[in-house]
């Protein structure tokens, strides 16, 4: 005989799996907004045209306008990190949270990408920095033998750049030849000037002209 508090149990276990199916089988809406955008120049505020504008989750790719602009319509509401990308700008990213029937706006400084300084070589000076004339000279005799006295000065005429080495070369014009000699020296600061003597063998003859003919500074 079957029993009425059994088949109330049935139908109420019934009722609850036909309930619960239908709860699972319910679909909630979808709700959807917009994002609008521009990318701006960080150093000159100008906007950027041409950037590459992606989003996360993924969306579409699309490039700014003309005006720096962008924009992505029938998002689905969340939030999301829109990407900035273009050649000589440093990629930038921005977060934004879209709403159902709202448009979330989203501006991207990107930052011009500094160039690269060249290694260069530290300043030296020149033969134009070395100034040296003779300011004397004297015909000395010994015996069979003659020689030239002569007084000489360089200065450094450069603005900014010390010379640690140099040369000065000469010539000696005398009645009967030509001679030449050459003296080094050093540590000549800016603006330094330098009073200089040195003796030369001319034989038998008698100088009749001396002067500088050529300096020389390493690495000029």
């Amino acid at each position: 005989m079957f029993k009425p508090r059994v088949a109330l149990i049935a139908v109420l276990i019934s009722s609850f799996l036909i309930l619960n199916h239908c709860a699972k089988d319910t679909i909630e809406p979808e709700l959807f907004g917009a994002i609008e955008g521009v990318v701006i120049n960080g150093d000159t505020g100008d906007a950027i045209s041409g950037v590459s504008i992606t989003t996360s989750p993924a969306t579409s790719a699309i490039l700014t306008g003309s005006n720096g602009t962008f924009e992505f319509d029938e998002v689905t509401a969340g939030n999301y990190t829109i990407s900035a990308r273009k050649n000589d700008f440093q990629n930038a990213s921005v977060s934004v949270n879209v709403r159902d029937g709202r448009t979330a706006f989203a501006s991207i400084i990107m930052n011009p990408v500094e160039e690269e300084e060249e290694d260069l070589p530290p300043p030296v000076p020149t033969i134009d920095d070395l100034n040296a004339i003779v300011t004397s000279y004297f015909n000395i005799s010994q015996g069979d033998s003659s020689l030239v006295d002569v007084y000489y000065r360089v200065e450094n005429i450069s603005e900014e750049l010390d010379i640690s080495r140099y040369e000065v070369y000469f010539e000696i014009e005398t009645d009967g030849a030509s001679f030449f000699f050459d003296v080094a020296g050093d540590s000549l600061r800016v603006g330094q000037v330098r009073h200089r003597q040195f003796q030369k063998y001319i034989q038998q003859n008698t100088a009749v002209n001396v002067e500088v003919v050529g300096v020389w500074i390493p690495g000029s």
